[in-house]
């Protein structure tokens, strides 16, 4: 996991979701939070996807709620573009991928060999977020 920090746009992967938005739009916000939220229950998920599904979560809570601030600015143009959410459904599905990559994920597995629990509190209030 190449990650700088713990917060949802401070690693590799998320980082190339956020170049993806740009070009891709909803389309690849859509994509990340399925990725998790149509695997099976028992069924690995791998930190790659977590972290996209955490930063598509992050974009989903940025329009719901009109705050912005958490997004990196190289991403806020991307999201200033897409305009309002194609589907409410998308705010139950992203809250349930971010419980999923709480819970049940490689990335929390990798997060919990160390202190996790600044990473634990930024997931958790994203989860907020989209309640």
């Amino acid at each position: 996991m190449g990650a700088w920090g713990y917060k949802s746009f401070e690693n590799d992967d998320a980082a190339d979701f956020g170049i993806e938005l740009e070009v891709r739009g909803w389309e690849i916000v859509i994509s990340a939070i399925h990725a998790v939220t149509d695997l099976a229950q028992d069924d690995y998920l791998e930190a790659s996807e977590a972290s996209q599904a955490l930063a598509a979560a992050e974009v989903i809570a940025a329009v719901k709620n009109g705050d912005a601030s958490r997004l990196p600015p190289e991403v806020l143009a991307a999201v200033a573009g897409l305009g309002p959410l194609p589907d409410p459904v998308l705010i139950g599905e992203s809250h349930a991928a971010v419980t999923r990559v709480l819970t049940q994920s490689e990335l929390q597995e990798l997060w919990a060999e160390g202190d996790d629990s600044a990473w634990r509190e930024d997931v958790e209030a994203l989860a907020g977020r989209l309640r």
